[in-house]
C-alpha cells in the first residue's frame, strides 16, 4: 500500500509487483502509469476508507491481480529487458 500525496514513479511499487504483489496506491504523480484495476487499486489522493472496499469487491480474484501485477512489472519495468532494449536502440543511432 502506497498512500503518497506526491509521487514520481514509485520504485517501491515496481518492486512489489516484481514479486506478484497487487498494489493499492493513491493517484499521485505517475502512479497511474503502474497501478490500475487489473493489477491493484488506484485510489484518489484524498480517498475515503470505504474506497478500500473496492479492492475486495471489484470482481477480480486475488490470484488474477497477482498475475497482472507481475506481468505489469515484467512488461514495463524489468531492468534486464529495459537495459537490453536501451543498448539496442543506442547501437542503432
Amino acid at each position: 500500500m502506497n498512500v503518497s500525496l506526491h509521487e514520481g514513479i514509485p520504485v517501491s511499487i515496481m518492486e512489489a509487483m516484481s514479486f506478484g504483489i497487487p498494489v493499492v496506491a493513491t493517484d499521485a504523480g505517475a502512479t497511474r502509469e503502474i497501478v490500475n484495476a487489473t493489477n491493484g487499486l488506484l485510489l484518489p489522493v484524498n480517498f475515503d476508507q470505504n474506497d478500500l472496499l473496492k479492492f475486495i469487491d471489484n470482481g477480480s480474484s486475488y490470484i488474477e491481480k497477482r498475475h497482472a501485477a507481475y506481468e505489469t512489472w515484467r512488461n514495463k519495468y524489468n531492468s534486464q529487458i529495459n537495459y537490453m532494449q536501451l543498448v539496442q536502440k543506442l547501437k542503432e543511432l
